[in-house]
């Protein structure tokens, strides 16, 4: 089993400030006084009422330790966050003064709360817009896919094979749909795009896999039809290995 991490209440710069501390003073005071009574216990021969004390009085020391250890690590904690709210920079300019009280005081935890309950509610508008954002994304792609499928029937068009291209590439730029990306693939290669289409299927071939691990009966099919095309666009490459 590993020691314990030991503490230094000297690696805090300034430390004069821990000791000068009311909750500091104030364990100190508890613990003279305890230490008196235990004494005093002694003297007049009450021994159970000097062992409870005496009890008592290791507590406190084991409160004291306790107190140092904890100040050294509160300000290892402030030295490694960024201090760029008004309260934690408040709360430490009172924490290096020796003034715990008052920097917990700051950190008023109904206001704090509020805050956070307001983030959240900002959180949840703007997962709700991108939802929106996605949705709206993937109708475009299904225009600009309806688009270029037009064009591929427009041969009064001398461009109509760059125009469908064009449409195809927008509609992925929109947002990359399985079905988009294989419409692409299929029409590359059957225009013997087969540098362009080769890419397309491995990635359709990808989300289908995934597809195919929670839906097997509806997505092997797609599977098996991807590496299929993915054959036939390599031996028309010549790619026979």
């Amino acid at each position: 089993m590993g020691d314990i991490k030991t503490y230094n209440i000297g690696n805090i710069t300034n430390a004069q400030f821990v000791t000068q501390s009311v909750d500091y003073q104030e364990l100190v005071q508890r613990l003279a006084e305890k230490q008196e009574l235990v004494e005093m216990y002694q003297a007049t021969g009450k021994t159970d009422k000097a062992l409870k004390a005496g009890a008592e009085l290791a507590e406190l020391e084991q409160q004291l330790e306790a107190f140092k250890e904890n100040v050294v690590k509160l300000a290892e904690t402030f030295s490694k966050i960024a201090i760029d709210t008004e309260r934690l920079a408040q709360a430490k300019a009172y924490f290096e003064q020796g003034q715990f009280r008052a920097a917990d005081a700051v950190l008023n935890a109904e206001e704090m709360g509020q805050d956070l309950e307001r983030l959240n509610a900002r959180e949840q508008q703007l997962d709700q817009e991108k939802t929106e954002i996605a949705q709206g994304k993937a109708q475009i792609a299904d225009e600009f896919l309806i688009k270029a499928r037009l064009q591929t029937i427009a041969y009064h068009q001398p461009d109509w094979f760059e125009r469908s291209c064009e449409y195809f590439e927008a509609a992925l730029q929109a947002t990359r749909t399985p079905t988009a990306v294989f419409e692409y693939a299929v029409f590359l290669q059957k225009h013997n795009s087969f540098d362009f289409a080769k890419p397309l299927y491995e990635e359709y071939l990808a989300i289908s896999r995934n597809l195919a691990e929670e839906n097997p009966r509806t997505y092997l099919p797609d599977v098996a039809m991807t590496l299929n095309n993915l054959a036939v666009l390599q031996q028309a490459q010549n790619e026979l290995t």
